[in-house]
């Protein structure tokens, strides 16, 4: 015991000894063939949806699967803060290493104590892997989605298949990370995209996927140029066998007066509201909000109106997300609504209502812009996007996410 607690100490002092487990690189462009189209895949609150985006500027809208409970469940529990891990240990220790031990850290690390801390859990993920299971079991659960996802775009591309890379995008939740999302993809036979960190976020944050509040935002045709951007001239509402969907590239979106945006998601399953700066579709900063499962349209209860107490809690979710990053709430440019409830009558109205009484201004020309549209796909279709942006990147600026243990580059 004594010799174990002195090697521990060793370890979080230096860090000369590395001993993660050997998971291969990062695949290559040079890995996989050109294609005619790019795929996107959202694994939202209840259901997921697929979209392909073609090089004439097309998008289709190929797919919905409805989640299961134990997907559900998995969701719901990652939606927690209580369920997210640290990243660092700044005063390492060995109650600090045990802690960390029980509450796992993810790459990439700040420091050595965070690093030597993770060991058990990556070589667990590594035999998992190695015996043919996905490397966690919330990564088994959505990697069940996925191959779904993929059978039924598969039967979509035909002769043009079969589909070997998907940008994957999610719920913005605080334990869900691109480790699970890419064990889970890889399980799937499916290669995972996400956008390089010069991109979309810093280093120290790589290990989170690119979110619903960008890709939605980009599957309304907001924040791309227009090489890349969809027309969105008409709503379509999609319910699942409605024949496939497509949009073509000639749209010219209004420009919003600030930078400023409140994005929000309601399905049958939940609520989420959040308050971030979007200077393009691409960037993320940070964002403040609410995520509650507890809030979905099944909580309503059948037959009641407006003065529901489900409405009265939805209007303090929204004014509590509202008022969560400073005063960007009431200084909106636009707002974004997305997921299979976003166009009910009643969350609608009092989604403007509410949107309307925070703002700092009554000014005709400092007044949100409202979008929803096709809003059951609207984030797969901006993960088709950004899928389609990363084959035109630089081959230096890859969309393959390099999740290998290691302490930061910076």
């Amino acid at each position: 015991m004594f010799f174990t607690v002195v090697v521990y100490i060793s370890l979080g002092l230096t860090c000369l000894g590395h001993f993660n487990p050997p998971f291969d690189p990062p695949k290559t462009w040079d890995d996989f063939q050109n294609k005619s189209f790019a795929v996107g895949f959202d694994l939202t609150a209840g259901y997921s949806t697929a979209s392909v985006a073609f090089d004439n500027g097309t998008i289709v809208d190929v797919a919905r699967v409805e989640g299961t409970s134990e997907y559900n469940d998995v969701l719901t529990r990652l939606s927690l803060k209580s369920s997210a891990h640290p990243t660092y240990s700044p005063h390492f220790c060995i109650v600090k290493l045990l802690y960390l031990q029980s509450h796992h850290t993810r790459p990439p690390y700040y420091d050595c104590g965070a690093q030597k801390a993770d060991l058990w859990r990556q070589w667990q993920r590594y035999f998992r892997k190695r015996f043919g299971s996905p490397g966690s079991p919330s990564a088994a659960t959505l990697s069940n989605i996925i191959s779904k996802l993929k059978a039924q775009t598969d039967l979509f591309l035909g002769p043009l298949g079969p589909l070997e890379l998907a940008f994957i995008t999610v719920p913005y939740l605080p334990a869900l990370y691109n480790e699970d999302l890419l064990d889970a993809a890889d399980h799937a036979k499916v290669q995972l995209l996400t956008l390089p960190g010069y991109i979309h976020r810093s280093g120290d944050q790589a290990q989170w996927p690119v979110s619903e509040l960008n890709t939605a935002y980009a599957g309304n045709g907001f924040g791309l140029d227009n090489q890349y951007s969809p027309s969105l001239e008409a709503h379509q509402d999609h319910d699942e066998g409605d024949e496939h969907s497509n949009h073509n590239n000639n749209s010219h979106p209004k420009t919003p007066w600030s930078e400023n945006v409140f994005s929000i998601l309601l399905t049958k399953t939940a609520l989420t509201a959040h308050i971030l700066p979007l200077s393009s579709a691409a960037h993320f900063y940070a964002a403040d909000g609410i995520v509650n499962f507890t809030l979905g349209l099944s909580s309503l209860p059948p037959s009641q109106d407006s003065t529901s107490p489900y409405w009265h809690q939805i209007r303090l979710a929204l004014r509590t997300a509202l008022n969560s990053y400073l005063n960007r709430g009431h200084n909106l440019g636009r707002v974004i609504s997305y997921g299979e409830s976003a166009l009910d009558e009643i969350f609608t109205k009092i989604l403007e209502e509410e949107v309307r009484d925070a703002q700092s201004s009554d000014e005709p020309d400092r007044q949100p812009l409202f979008s929803s549209e096709d809003p059951v796909y609207a984030a797969a279709r901006g993960a088709a996007l950004f899928a389609k942006l990363c084959t035109r990147l630089p081959r230096h600026g890859s969309c393959f996410p390099d999740l290998r243990p290691r302490i930061q580059g910076w």
